[in-house]
């Protein structure tokens, strides 16, 4: 069970290994959009923070280090529009959060109602805490 914090930390899930230089540039553009609700959470993007494994150690090694990221998320914000196939690496991360019972949003939603999201992931969390 994971412990309430103010600060919610939100895994950002987007694309990658087809195109890494053009998605880094896109992600940037994301987060910049999703900064501007920025109340109540901290963005883990493992574009930013993996980049170098997948040329110097290999993308399983990332991957791994990606859902490992993931499990000390609160909540995966899924980047892409809903009717959008999704990458291997999100199919993992999606998989991995619904099997964690972890909330998931998909960025159209999160910047519609980036309050209600958070207060969403509260709910889950308090009733996870009290079972």
């Amino acid at each position: 069970m994971k412990e309430e914090r103010s600060i919610a930390r939100i895994y950002i899930s987007y694309p990658y290994s087809d195109e890494p230089g053009k998605r880094i540039r896109q992600v940037k553009k994301i987060v910049r959009e999703i900064m501007k609700h920025r109340d109540g959470f901290v963005l883990f993007i493992p574009h930013f923070a993996f980049h170098a494994f997948n040329k110097d150690y290999g993308v399983q090694t990332a991957d791994e280090h990606c859902l490992e990221l993931l499990a000390v998320s609160d909540m995966l914000c899924v980047c892409l529009p809903k009717s959008e196939p999704l990458s291997r690496g999100m199919k993992q991360e999606l998989v991995y959060a619904r099997s964690h019972s972890m909330p998931i949003v998909y960025l159209e939603d999160f910047l519609k109602d980036p309050k209600g999201a958070l207060k969403e992931r509260r709910k889950l969390v308090q009733a996870v805490a009290s079972e």
